[in-house]
């Protein structure tokens, strides 16, 4: 795994991309021994919408190639839940499991794309 001071690096660096700074977002590295919850997930995000922060995941056992792009991807899951907040609270208040399922599967849509997006951007930078 990389040196904590290149995850902040790497963290600060997305956050500004994805217009995140007002977050308080911190990266950790989890050995799946000490939470099985991360043993099958390159990393996870736990996000406190209503306090503004969030603590990205990472497993550590993730090959360094794939740090980077599973921070920007954790991020993205902090920019769509952002970005549905409001709906997400209505629903949430009405207990209606169904449209807050349909909201997730909305959420999870943003997030590929926000990877897609992250993906051209990068590919049209090493040409």
């Amino acid at each position: 795994m990389l040196a904590k001071s290149r995850l902040k690096e790497m963290l600060t660096k997305w956050q500004g991309l994805l217009r995140l700074r007002d977050w308080q977002i911190a990266v950790v590295v989890v050995n799946p021994r000490n939470d099985p919850s991360i043993e099958d997930n390159a990393g996870q995000v736990d996000i406190r919408q209503s306090v503004f922060t969030a603590i990205v995941e990472l497993n550590s056992k993730l090959p360094n190639e794939q740090v980077e792009p599973t921070i920007y991807h954790e991020l993205a899951h902090i920019k769509a839940r952002e970005a549905f907040w409001p709906l997400r609270e209505i629903l949430t208040k009405r207990d209606d499991v169904a449209l807050i399922e349909l909201l997730n599967a909305c959420e999870e849509l943003m997030v590929r794309e926000i990877e897609s997006l992250i993906t051209k951007m990068l590919q049209k930078g090493k040409k």
